[in-house]
């Protein structure tokens, strides 16, 4: 390997390591925010004067749905990295089965987001 393209592929590899790591930084501070959500609904002393008035609590907020969107977007960011892993394979020009499972991949995941946005719009 040349000077050239070992320095493209060390870049290469930078950027996948700060997405993957910035992805599993923004799924960390959703799941965080859930468990907060969740224990600040399980303190009684702030809903026990509402109760008692005879306001019902309106937001029945579900923290378990915020953690599924956070494993959700580790599972899709973690897609997006393997994508760019296989396309920036060093071998990806000589062996044709990383070559088809580098457009599989790429075909398996826009595929989901194209249908999911078409039936949303």
């Amino acid at each position: 390997i040349d000077g050239a393209t070992a320095e493209t592929t060390a870049t290469t590899m930078l950027g996948q390591r700060v997405f993957f790591a910035a992805s599993i930084g923004v799924a960390a501070l959703i799941v965080c925010f859930a468990a907060a959500s969740y224990i600040c609904k399980l303190k009684p002393s702030r809903l026990a004067l509402f109760r008692f008035i005879g306001c019902n609590v309106v937001d029945d907020g579900r923290a378990v749905w915020v953690m599924l969107f956070a494993l959700h977007l580790l599972d899709f960011s973690s897609d997006i990295n393997l994508c760019i892993e296989m396309w920036f394979h060093p071998s990806l020009r000589h062996n044709q089965w990383l070559f088809v499972c580098a457009v599989s991949g790429v075909v398996f995941l826009l595929a989901p987001y194209a249908v999911n946005v078409y039936f949303a719009v």
